[in-house]
């Protein structure tokens, strides 16, 4: 039996997709050329759009099109890696770089993420990730300042935050993440390498030790050439996601 037409075309957009026929971070064609092209009315296109939605391949952003998502690194929400990982679980060589670095009190605004007091110290960081030298991310971090000794005098560029918790004792049980879509200007576009105005994505990550404390607030400016989200219930519009070790 022949399958449904609109499977057929998910099909082949998919393949362009992965082949890099339609470029990622670049906006697909218009419905009316796809719909010429292919020959088909927009009903039937619309469903087969929609499928790649669904599977995180492509995200419609409302007044500007619809958008590939799929980038070159897989980066899988269901698992608790941080960065460092993915990029070495992909084959590449990780490295950071301190953009710039200090102790302050946490303010209401993270007092509030990391559910401590505004008048406690954090250490702040903000890194410019990257995998064999090539930038994937821009990540801008608060840490509870007494988390661990000696914490601000620690070399980030050599070590992940992670180990260094692991290393301390604290494992990490809980991330809650919320992804978000922007318009990237400069100087994040800069940093990027990516062109200004081009679509990125944003990730804000809270993240909770074994007895339940939150230990670190993260906003991650992602390269979205560089770099893939992978998880089934990916939509369009800002989602939360409470990942668990079990």
């Amino acid at each position: 039996m022949r399958e449904p037409l609109y499977i057929t075309i998910c099909n082949d957009v998919r393949s362009k997709i992965q082949s890099g026929e339609f470029t990622y971070g670049h906006r697909l064609p218009s419905e009316r050329e796809m719909a010429e092209f292919y020959q088909i009315d927009r009903k039937t296109l619309r469903k087969a759009i929609s499928l790649l939605i669904e599977e995180g391949l492509l995200v419609r952003m409302q007044g500007k099109g619809t958008y590939i998502t799929q980038q070159q690194i897989s980066y899988d929400v269901e698992a608790l890696d941080d960065l460092v990982q993915t990029l070495t679980h992909s084959g590449m060589v990780p490295s950071s770089r301190i953009l710039y670095k200090e102790v302050r009190k946490a303010g209401p605004k993270y007092a509030k993420r990391l559910q401590i007091s505004p008048d406690d110290n954090v250490l702040r960081l903000v890194r410019l990730r990257s995998g064999d030298n090539e930038p994937i991310a821009l990540q801008d971090t608060y840490i509870i300042d007494n988390l661990v000794p000696n914490l601000a005098q620690l070399d980030f560029e050599m070590y992940s935050l992670y180990n260094i918790m692991d290393k301390n004792g604290i494992s990490i049980s809980r991330i809650d993440e919320t992804f978000t879509f922007i318009q990237l200007s400069n100087p994040e576009a800069k940093l990027l390498k990516l062109e200004e105005g081009s679509i990125g994505f944003v990730t804000e990550d809270i993240t909770y030790d074994q007895n339940n404390r939150v230990v670190e607030y993260t906003k991650s400016i992602i390269n979205n050439k560089k770099l893939s989200v992978n998880m089934n219930y990916f939509k369009p519009d800002a989602q939360c996601r409470i990942r668990n070790i079990r």
